[in-house]
């Protein structure tokens, strides 16, 4: 199978499912597992999927789906911030426990 109907084919099964494993990917276009993985490096440089571990992802499915990072970062803030400020206490509180009974010994 040529490098263009196999590009095809995934995403094809990629607009379907949303999500490929590489061995779905092997079988689908019945080749080794050195040249999917190459298909798939070539086909996210060019922008037409997402690799993931073990496998690809469909940039349409994702992007409709997740929050951009900045949106994400900005939910509930002053809950993070509160977070983030009790973690500091735990974090000084525990430091110093272990120092104390690092000097008792």
């Amino acid at each position: 199978m040529l490098r263009e109907e196999r590009t095809e084919r995934i995403l094809q099964y990629l607009a379907q499912h949303g999500f490929a494993k590489i061995q779905e990917i092997m079988e689908l276009c019945n080749v080794s597992r050195p040249t999917a993985l190459r298909d798939l490096i070539r086909m996210e440089n060019e922008g037409l999927l997402i690799r993931t571990h073990g496998g690809a992802r469909s940039i349409r499915r994702t992007t409709a789906f997740e929050p951009r990072h900045r949106w994400k970062e900005s939910q509930h803030a002053e809950e993070k911030k509160k977070s983030r400020h009790w973690q500091k206490i735990w974090w000084r509180t525990a430091t110093r426990s272990c120092w104390t009974a690092a000097r008792r010994r």
